[in-house]
């Protein structure tokens, strides 16, 4: 008996190690966020009610894309930020890629803190440091599970977290009237742990005993990936007039390190067996570069007045090289063939201001397109909030529906976020 659960164990194994390629209903794949592979700026509620434009960050967060929109103001800015996040996903560690079959995408909510950040001038030159939750590394837990007589069961079991956090410092300057030129450091620091359990409890018929006896058998996979990468930016604003401005910045990633660990086991509590596989890694971790362009034109309504109120339209690209992106994985070259994406995004916002307090009211849309040329995705993004400022006090409300249909399945995604931020 102790060697057929050793030959069984090397069977299954085996068939594990090799890799279902085929992602023919979800665009998601092992590496992946949560939500979108160009990312989702969950830290700024101002800048996710406006279509994740990164001109029309709030002030604490101004350099979190782009270090040139540092306010010139030299007063002290802290903001801190807040978010609930509902996410979908359908095909994922075996699920819907073999036997075990889910009909509707599994589900997930996450609440997190997800931004710090502060602002202040020295001498002609703005410096911001903070910290941002750059994206989750997790997909929704599943659990499928099947009863059978006399106590038998089998379950398939998946658990998933983890986080990637953006550690930044940036400084801008002034050349000329009109032009602000910033660089940026980012220190990104991931992990993901997963873990993956087959199990099953069974009745055998030992027939020189003449009995029934139960046996367990569990079969598990446990994965952690933790990665550091370094990404400098270097960003501009030109103000070609009082109400329009350009902005463009250029994030370009260095090499970064991750080291896996993953460990295979068999267990057969009844025969005393279990056996362990251990394998560790230290590979080099990739991420593209991007451009991002945009503009921003301010309509005012009423100038003259005692409560002025404007119009604030705002307008930005991003476009990211995935097709040089390369995942390693233990020293080998997963494929990926993944084409570059042009991310498009909107928002319009308008401003009541007065003595009392000023009021905003914000709609946005962006067109999020999936690299992955299988399933061809392009996810369309709804997005809209709100905000209040009074004396040294600003609040933010932001709120941005993701949703699409890759390989015909449909998926959503739900994102509010809550930004105070204090003016000294």
């Amino acid at each position: 008996m102790k060697k057929l659960s050793f030959i069984f164990f090397i069977v299954m194994m085996t068939i594990s190690s090799f890799e279902l390629r085929a992602q023919n209903f979800d665009y998601h794949l092992e590496e992946s966020p949560a939500v979108s592979w160009n990312g989702v700026q969950m830290f700024d509620a101002r800048m996710m009610a406006l279509g994740g434009v990164s001109l029309m960050a709030s002030e604490p967060f101004a350099a979190a894309i782009n270090p040139a929109l540092i306010s010139p103001q030299p007063k002290l800015r802290l903001g801190v930020s807040f978010d609930k996040l509902r996410q979908e996903a359908f095909q994922y560690w075996g699920v819907n890629q073999g036997v075990i079959i889910n009909e509707k995408p599994f589900a997930a909510n996450h609440s997190n803190f997800n931004g710090l950040a502060a602002s202040f001038g020295i001498k002609g030159i703005r410096v911001t440091a903070g910290w941002l939750l750059s994206n989750l590394l997790q997909y929704p837990s599943f659990k499928y599970e099947e009863a059978y007589d006399y106590g038998q069961r089998y379950y398939y079991e998946g658990l998933f977290s983890g986080t990637e956090n953006t550690y930044f410092v940036a400084a801008a300057f002034k050349w000329g009237k009109a032009l602000d030129i910033g660089i940026k450091f980012d220190y990104i620091r991931g992990k993901r742990d997963v873990t993956v359990t087959d199990f099953e409890f069974a009745y055998f018929y030992d027939f020189i005993e003449d009995t029934y006896y139960g046996r367990t058998i569990t079969i598990k996979q446990n994965e952690n990936h933790k990665y550091n990468l370094p990404v400098p930016t270097v960003g501009v604003r030109l103000r070609l007039s009082p109400g329009w401005m350009v902005g463009a910045a250029l994030v370009y990633p260095l090499k970064g390190t991750v080291k896996r660990t993953v460990a295979r086991s068999w267990q057969n509590y009844q025969d005393n067996i279990n056996i362990v596989l251990r394998q560790e890694s230290s590979d080099t971790r990739y991420s593209p570069a991007k451009i991002y362009l945009g503009t921003t034109w301010e309509i005012p309504i009423n100038p003259g007045s005692r409560s002025p109120k404007r119009f604030i339209l705002a307008a930005e690209s991003k476009y990211t090289l995935w097709s040089a992106y390369k995942y390693i994985f233990f020293d080998e070259e997963m494929p990926r063939d993944m084409k570059n994406t042009l991310v498009l995004g909107l928002g319009l916002e308008y401003g009541s201001y007065s003595s009392k307090g000023d009021f905003f009211l914000r709609l946005g849309f962006s067109l999020d397109p999936q690299p992955l040329k299988e399933p061809e995705t392009t996810l369309k993004v709804l997005t809209g909030g709100i905000g209040v400022r009074f004396w040294i006090l600003s609040g933010d409300i932001g709120l941005a529906y993701y949703y699409g249909s890759p390989g015909g399945v449909k998926q959503d995604h739900l994102v509010f976020n809550s930004t105070l931020s204090i003016k000294f």
